[in-house]
């Protein structure tokens, strides 16, 4: 289903969601998925590494390289001649880091200057975008990459509308869902994922100076326990209207299916799904990881009211 009419001068229309790793983004991605004329892509900037090259199972369980709806895409991004995934994933290594743009947010005035490659590899990203839109007839595409350096690239391109829908969930939380035995993880501590949980998040947070109404901060806690009104006022932010979610109850979703390219591995799960929160890890985080978790995280848990509440608070600053 292909758009008809469409002309150059119409930006197309992104809810990126943004987070630490760990919090949720995939399964919000594909309930959003389930509206009429959104699409989520899931974790798109791992389409070259995950997608092309390790030709990882999209979210319909294909094989990426065998998936009908993304040759068809990368088609009419990037012609019929044979695309470099390996070539694409170097320009992606020469982008600019989230350290880099942490420190652009909130010293140079969001400013970084790039370079023929890191242009040349927005390029890349802007016909891959495009064509996303005119394949698959979507209004509104779902971009789960979390990475805040994905969102300032695609910040740049002029042709991308571009909502952002900040996800946090304790950090504590996060430190302890990467020790699970499920998660393949690089053995990383918990101090350096609470070092990585502050400077994401707060890079997030420069995204929402001057964008009141591109901003929307929705707390996992939050969305675990009340998801339709978390995800109601996400699309109303999008497109200022309210939408039919595929709830069955207060807490229960049904899902169609997807063709996420990336997120966690409950991106492939169908049917009826019970949300609920996670909270494991008050009982199984040990008191030193929590201190670990806490040392580099409490401003910004201070912010969010994860010091001595349970997390609360208004889900729009």
């Amino acid at each position: 289903m292909e758009h008809e009419g469409k002309n150059g001068f119409d930006k197309i229309k992104i809810l990126y969601i943004g987070a630490s790793g760990r919090s949720g983004t995939t399964i919000i991605g594909n309930i959003l998925n389930e509206i009429d004329g959104w699409f989520h892509v899931g974790e798109l900037r791992e389409v070259w590494r995950n997608g092309l090259i390790r030709n990882r199972p999209c979210g319909s369980g294909e094989p990426f390289r065998e998936s009908e709806l993304w040759r068809k895409i990368f088609s009419e991004a990037f012609g019929e001649a044979e695309l470099s995934g390996h070539d694409i994933l170097h320009l992606q290594n020469l982008a600019p880091k989230n350290k880099d743009v942490l420190k652009a947010i909130w010293l140079n005035g969001g400013k970084i200057k790039l370079t023929h490659e890191q242009m040349n590899y927005l390029d890349k990203l802007s016909a891959l975008y495009s064509a996303i839109y005119k394949v698959t007839g979507c209004n509104v595409i779902v971009d789960s990459s979390k990475f805040p350096s994905h969102l300032f690239l695609l910040s740049l391109i002029e042709n991308l509308d571009i909502k952002i829908m900040h996800v946090v969930r304790d950090p504590r939380a996060i430190a302890y869902s990467w020790q699970r035995k499920k998660i393949k993880d690089t053995g990383a501590s918990a101090l350096s994922r609470s070092g990585k949980w502050f400077m994401w998040n707060l890079a997030m947070e420069g995204f929402a100076k001057n964008r009141e109404h591109c901003y929307l901060r929705v707390l996992y806690e939050d969305f675990a326990k009340y998801p339709q009104e978390c995800l109601n006022e996400t699309v109303k932010m999008v497109e200022g209207r309210y939408a039919e979610l595929p709830f069955i109850s207060s807490s229960c979703v049904k899902l169609n299916g997807n063709h996420t390219v990336w997120g966690n591995p409950n991106r492939l799960a169908n049917g009826e799904i019970e949300l609920r929160v996670d909270d494991e890890w008050k009982g199984r985080l040990s008191f030193a990881q929590r201190t670990l978790a806490i040392s580099l995280s409490w401003p910004l848990m201070l912010k969010y009211k994860y010091l001595f509440q349970s997390g609360q608070g208004a889900m729009r600053d």
